[in-house]
């Protein structure tokens, strides 16, 4: 993962609104923070933008 590829993720802004699941799409990564280990997709949904961080477990670190 690098900044300006892209990824399939699901966004959960719409399921937590009580709207219905959306399936993985494409987002586009934006920005990676290493030291806290996130990183920030930006979804395109209906012609809308929004952004949206994940957290992720580093390779080689046990949970």
């Amino acid at each position: 993962m690098e900044i300006g590829g892209t990824v399939l993720a699901s966004p959960t802004y719409y399921s937590n609104s009580g709207l219905e699941r959306v399936i993985p799409q494409e987002a586009k990564v934006v920005y990676i923070n290493e030291a806290h280990c996130y990183y920030t997709l930006e979804f395109t949904v209906n012609g809308h933008k929004f952004r949206e961080s994940f957290k992720y477990i580093p390779k080689g670190r046990k949970t």
